[in-house]
């Protein structure tokens, strides 16, 4: 059985053309448990329907659980991708997302405390890359099995304001089939940051 084919012909690279570095400063977490895997549609490496479970499945209500903001310089997440790595029979991916914070108050230390006790994420970033009509705007980090943390350090001196640097990545045993996958829904651009938006919106 051959899992690897390729498929496609590609165009690797365009004369005056490269893809725009970075994140722009917003990005989402989600507590990997929160995500109705039954009812989110993914194909081909696209997420084109994300939706988060019910908070009371045994009640009327159709409220949902929710996605949260982590907002920081675009730039601090620059250590945020994919890593490759070769195994005897199968090949996986380790996803990293950084997570500096250059504020300090107790909201902020209570989050770092629930990353440090083992919470499990999966990470929506907003690329300034927009790609094909928007197809590659936004991409998920851990969708299979989630990131936990990976690296923390919390400083006094705040060098450049950095108080704590804190990365969640893929656990040994635990990495991802493949690279980021994409949210592109089903209407394009508009209909996947309406979908998006609606993650973080409150009853």
């Amino acid at each position: 059985m051959n899992c690897a084919e390729i498929l496609n012909s590609i165009i690797a690279a365009e004369c005056n053309q490269k893809a725009t570095a970075g994140l722009e400063n917003d990005i989402l977490l989600i507590n990997y448990n929160d995500i109705d895997r039954d009812t989110s549609v993914v194909a081909n490496g696209v997420i084109s329907s994300l939706v988060l479970k019910l908070v009371d499945p045994s009640a009327n209500s159709q409220v949902r659980k929710n996605a949260y903001s982590f907002t920081s310089f675009g730039k601090s997440y620059n250590e945020t991708g994919v890593t490759l790595n070769v195994g005897t029979y199968m090949n996986t991916w380790t996803h990293s997302v950084s997570l500096r914070i250059f504020n300090k108050d107790q909201e902020i230390k209570d989050f770092v405390n629930k990353l440090g006790a083992g919470a499990r994420l999966v990470v929506i970033v907003k690329n300034k890359e927009f790609g094909k009509n928007g197809d590659v705007r936004y991409e998920v980090y851990g969708w299979e099995n989630g990131l936990t943390i990976a690296e923390g350090t919390g400083v006094v001196e705040m060098t450049d304001g950095l108080v704590y640097g804190l990365k969640v990545a893929s656990e040994e045993g635990a990495q991802e089939p493949d690279v980021q996958k994409s949210v592109f829904a089903t209407g394009g651009i508009t209909a996947t940051e309406s979908m998006i938006n609606g993650l973080t919106a409150k009853a």
